[in-house]
């Protein structure tokens, strides 16, 4: 028995016997193995992802991998191949609860005329604003916004940089 142990029992004794106890201290030492866990310590919360998939949240913005895809001159998203992309999103917008407020803003091409393309992209905008209302986002106030091609990502009269700017943005608006 350690000598702290001992000093211990022998106090608890003294104490006993000298506050009128009379017959008897009873002591309950624990050691080794038989010693009580430490108290337990909250687990720190664990931070939301950054990044989901194809998704990341950077600040002001999410950003995707992967164009969301639609029909051709259409505001039809490509279910199948855009899947993968959108469930990611959906995922990452659940993972951050402080995200209540966001705006998807539509863009098209240089192809066709202003006010068509104006009328696209927000078609677009809004197709994947009620995509994400129909996955589990009500709680989420989401503006569509459509800019045509008033905003291109580049300007070279190039099929890649036409699918440059065909897009979808996704910026968290701070309320």
């Amino acid at each position: 028995m350690s000598r702290t142990m001992m000093s211990t029992m022998v106090v608890a004794f003294l104490f006993a016997v000298g506050c009128g106890g009379g017959g008897s201290a009873q002591l309950e030492v624990k050691t080794g193995d038989d010693a009580p866990p430490p108290p337990a310590t909250a687990a720190p919360a664990e931070a939301a992802p950054a990044d989901v998939g194809e998704a990341h949240f950077k600040g002001d913005h999410l950003e995707i991998d992967h164009q969301i895809l639609f029909d051709t001159d259409s505001d039809h998203i490509k279910e199948d191949q855009s899947q993968k992309v959108l469930g990611d999103l959906v995922t990452l917008l659940k993972a951050h609860p402080e995200i209540v407020h966001l705006s998807i803003e539509g863009h098209t091409d240089t192809r066709g005329s202003a006010e068509h393309n104006q009328d696209l992209s927000e078609r677009r905008a809004k197709a994947v604003a009620q995509y994400l209302n129909n996955h589990g986002l009500p709680n989420v106030k989401i503006d569509a916004k459509g800019h045509g091609n008033t905003k291109p990502l580049c300007t070279e009269d190039s099929d890649a940089c036409h699918d440059k700017n065909r897009r979808v943005e996704f910026l968290v608006v701070k309320d």
